[in-house]
Order: structure tokens, then sequence, then C-alpha cells
């Protein structure tokens, strides 16, 4: 049996990679061990936590967060990657399930690729031109990984490009399609009763992340996404929810707005994380009434669609992204917002065009890792080649 080791470092990478972490998990010839750090650490309710250890993951190791306001990435990136190490010495996995193109993730795959683990990209090749590290992270990634599993035709252009070969390559879509299900109908409201949302509204989710390279366009972006709200929030009768930012450096900037802000929104309420399942099951509303994720996170490129839920994406941050048909970019401009709140609070997606969609990813990722495992020695997929 082959070890694999995995990390997450943020509520929405956890659920992403779950049905990943499930299919590895549920093999008789990998066991999956998790390394847990960052925000999941920090969660004040523990929710994401709790859900890991539900889903019977198996977790090897927590490393907490450096305790600096406005750190530079390198000094966590350094931290995770020493302690990874570390792990590593005493497990001794055999291959790396690296993640994205989080800080956190470059970490890992900086101590996993030195330890001469096989290391296997998912989302590789997604392009992101926004005011983050994400795209230069994402690449780098990709040239110390050794098997590449893409959400986009697009992507594995972008990974012949680099001279990746091409039996390293597949596109399989989102992961993260395996695990989401339209949950009844009767349970979405079940939750949404919890949360005290009304029949008749339409909802509103909103997530703020910071932009780690500017402190002032972090500022200013969640400034006009909140004032925007309250102008909304004034015009139309709508239920809307605020999550919260993830760690990355700028996060106590919308934090502060949020808490000075919040008050001037009607019918709104902060909740750090809704979990997965509260969170499907309220885009699962979208059958019924209009529902909008707003913000910059990459849920509104992800999760909107398959829900057929409304995604306006505000700012900078997912610039580059490919998209659905369902979501509308704008400037984070706080007329802008409202004019399009307003219009997308009486609108109801019909058919979805995404180029994220596929069937069977877990299967596909599944027999891509396996299948080179079958059919290459260690050396020919350690030691790569430029095609």
């Amino acid at each position: 049996m082959k070890s694999i080791l995995a990390l997450s470092g943020s509520r929405a990478d956890y659920y992403l990679q779950r049905p990943a972490f499930k299919k590895f998990c549920n093999s008789n010839k990998y066991k999956l061990n998790l390394i847990v750090t960052g925000g999941i650490l920090e969660e004040k309710e523990g929710k994401t936590l709790e859900d890991i250890i539900n889903d019977n993951i198996n977790i090897c190791g927590k490393i907490k967060s450096l305790k600096f306001e406005n750190k530079n990435h390198i000094e966590e990136i350094s931290n995770i990657s020493c302690k990874v190490d570390k792990i590593i010495k005493s497990i001794k996995p055999d291959l790396a399930l690296v993640y994205a193109d989080r800080y956190e993730s470059f970490a890992f795959a900086l101590a996993t690729f030195h330890a001469d683990l096989i290391n296997f990209h998912v989302e590789a090749g997604d392009i992101t031109e926004g005011g983050t590290y994400d795209d230069q992270l994402r690449h780098c990634i990709s040239k110390i990984s050794h098997i590449h599993a893409c959400s986009t035709y697009k992507g594995t252009e972008v990974l012949q490009n680099f001279g990746e070969e091409k039996w390293r390559i597949k596109q399989i879509g989102l992961l993260s399609y395996g695990d989401m299900k339209i949950i009844p109908l009767k349970e979405s409201k079940i939750v949404a009763h919890q949360l005290k949302l009304k029949d008749d509204r339409p909802l509103v989710i909103c997530t703020m992340h910071p932009i780690p390279r500017s402190e002032q366009i972090t500022e200013y972006e969640i400034e006009e996404v909140l004032k925007g709200l309250e102008i909304f929030s004034k015009e139309v009768q709508a239920d809307i929810i605020i999550t919260s930012p993830n760690p990355d450096k700028g996060n106590q900037i919308i934090f502060r707005k949020i808490q000075q802000k919040i008050s001037n929104i009607h019918n709104c309420q902060y909740i750090e994380s809704l979990g997965g399942y509260r969170y499907h099951s309220l885009l699962g509303l979208a059958r019924k009434k209009s529902v909008t994720l707003c913000g910059n996170s990459s849920s509104i490129i992800k999760e909107a669609p398959f829900f057929k839920a409304n995604g306006l994406n505000i700012g900078i941050r997912q610039t580059g992204r490919e998209k659905a048909s369902t979501q509308i970019d704008i400037k984070a401009d706080a007329n802008e917002i409202y004019k399009n709140l307003l219009a997308l609070s009486k609108f109801m997606p019909k058919e979805v065009v995404n180029p994220y969609s596929n069937k069977n990813s877990c299967n596909l990722l599944y027999e891509h890792v396996d299948g080179i495992l079958n059919s290459k020695s260690r050396n020919e997929i350690l030691f790569k080649k430029w095609a």
C-alpha cells in the first residue's frame, strides 16, 4: 500500500479537495494522511476541522500559523516547509497530493519535492492574473510536480507550453464537483430557516479575500463592496450573508471593515464559515429564487455555476480566470455593485456553459495517478524531461 501525504490550509481548499481525499482513503492501494494548517486551525467555531474528523480523514500533523498580522508569506512558507519536512521523515510517504496555488501549497510542494516524493498537482495550468501571488505559485508548483491534473482544456495547453510531457497531463475538471450534490430542496429550506432567511427574499452571499500585494487595494475594494451592499439592502428586501476572508496578508483589514460597517447593511449577518453542507444547501435554493455569490472568492467561478447561482466577481483578484456563463466581472465600485446586485436579485440562470464541468473527476484523477505509477518507473516519473 502506497502512502499519500496531503495538506489543507483553508476551509475553501479542504472542501474542494475532499472528494479526492475520500477516493484515496476508500482505496485498498493507498493510505492518505492529511496535514492541517492555516485558517482551519484559526477558525473560532472549528467547523472545518470538525468536518475533517467526521469525514474520517487521518490527520497526521497540525501546523499553526505564525502570529504576525502583516507577515510576509515567506515566513509562513519557511515555517510550513520545515515542519512538513519533519512529518515526512516521521511517516515516510510515497506521494504527495499538492493542491492549486496557495502559498501553503507551495511550501508543502517545496518540502515534498526535496524529499523526493512523487508530487501530483491538482488544478494545474489555471491562470489567475489578479493582485495575488497565485498565478506564479501555481506554475512553480507545476514545475516541481510530476503528475498534473487540470481543471480545463486550456490548462493542459498551458502546461504543454511549459514543456511538460503529455503523458503527465490530464484534464479532469473540478474535483469539488464530485462532492457537490443538489441537496433536496426540503433540506435547503431547513438550513435557510435555521439561519432565519426568508423564503420570499433573494439571497446574497458575499466573501472578500485580501489582495496580498496591496493593502491599499484591499481596503478600497472591501469599502466599496460594503457600501454597495448597504445601498442594495436599502433598496431591496434581501437576505445577505458575509463570510470571513482567508488568512492571506491583509485579512485583518477586511475583518475590521466588516465589523465597522455591517450594522449599516439591512438583513445582514456575519458567519465565519458556513461549512460545506450549509453552504451547498443555501446555493441549492437557486432552484426556487435568486441566489447570488458576490465578492472575489473562487467559489464564484467554481461553485456558483454548478448550482446555477449568479456569480458577481468584484475587483482584480480573479483576473484572467476562465469563467462560466453565470459570472459577471465588475470593478470594485459601490454603484456598479449595487446596480448588478439589483439586476441579479430578479434573475435566475436557466442554462449554464461551464468550462470546468466534467463527469467523474475523482475517478479520472485516481486512474491518471494510478496508471502512471503502474506504467512508469519511479525514476521516469521523478526525472522530468522538457517536451
